[in-house]
């Protein structure tokens, strides 16, 4: 028989290449799953300032966390996260003034494989300050009131001083808090609210109540109006003969609340002489007075009329 044909008909010569193939990519599988190689990896870490004087108060805004840039096995790096690992620093010995801490690698703990690349921020600055404490005034913070009202007298709080405590650079030039914002549009009389103090910096304490209680007095304005050269009108003259001397116009003021005044129209007022009393009396020259209807008449004032009066003449028929 043919040695050539004899290889061909053995199953193990059967796709040789497929197979050596498929036996050098698992070898080359294995490899790469068991070698283990460097690779890189970031991750964020909590900055904790402990042991600080009490009487002493950090000003800036320190970061609360830096990055770190890690080198190290796959494995080692893959059990590292930010909820294992802080960076402490001791804050027991620093002064008022400027204090910098630079970061070191000593201050971290990682597993002896994994290296740190770099650090970010690997300085922190801090502006330290003495706590002072001072007594200042209470500010009511108030809006306008609504258009026609205002505030009568000074707003009252209670209490009006308040007690704080904080970094002596602000506390120092501070003299007065303010509530929050008190807001009184649709208040139309007087009323009381409890409202919180508005601190004008987080870094400051009150020391005791934070909520304080604003009294604010609101009253309506009193408005004038004026209607000039109004159409005196006449009744109950039936079919008199008459005339009117003089003026046949009457000039009116007003006085009253602004919503009431404010919607006051020409045409809500009637203004009229009354011959009613004159239908007995002989012809003659005659005094009447000016009559004068409006709406609200007893909320609102007719404050000036002029002429009160007009001369009627009665003729003879």
């Amino acid at each position: 028989m043919d040695h050539n044909l004899r290889n061909h008909d053995n199953p193990f010569f059967s796709n040789f290449g497929k197979k050596t193939l498929a036996v050098f990519i698992a070898v080359i599988l294995w490899f790469v799953a068991n070698v283990e190689f460097d690779v890189e990896k970031s991750v964020d870490v909590k900055v904790k300032y402990a042991d600080l004087d009490p009487d002493l108060i950090i000003t800036n805004k320190p970061p609360e966390q830096i990055n770190l840039r890690l080198s190290g096995p796959r494995s080692q790096l893959s059990s590292i996260s930010n909820s294992n690992l802080v960076v402490n620093l001791d804050l027991g010995d620093v002064k008022s003034g400027v204090s910098k801490f630079e970061i070191q690698v000593s201050q971290i703990n990682l597993p002896r494989e994994v290296d740190i690349v770099s650090i970010s921020p690997a300085e922190v600055t801090l502006n330290i300050d003495e706590k002072m404490t001072k007594t200042i005034n209470v500010e009511p913070n108030i809006s306008e009131p609504d258009k026609g009202y205002r505030i009568v007298g000074e707003p009252i709080v209670y209490p009006n001083k308040v007690k704080i405590r904080g970094p002596k650079i602000i506390v120092s030039d501070l003299e007065k808090m303010e509530t929050n914002p008190i807001s009184i549009t649709g208040e139309k009389s007087k009323f009381s609210i409890q409202v919180p103090l508005q601190s004008p910096s987080s870094l400051i304490q009150i020391i005791g109540p934070e909520l304080v209680r604003v009294t604010v007095n609101i009253e309506e304005i009193t408005l004038q109006k004026e209607f000039r050269d109004v159409d005196i009108g006449v009744r109950n003259f039936h079919k008199k003969n008459y005339s009117i001397s003089g003026e046949s116009k009457t000039d009116l003021v007003f006085e009253g609340p602004y919503s009431l005044i404010n919607e006051l129209k020409s045409n809500d007022i009637e203004v009229y002489i009354d011959g009613n009393n004159l239908n007995s009396l002989k012809p003659g020259t005659y005094k009447l007075k000016v009559m004068v209807d409006y709406p609200n008449s007893s909320t609102v004032n007719l404050l000036k009329q002029s002429p009160e009066n007009v001369n009627v003449v009665i003729k003879k028929d």
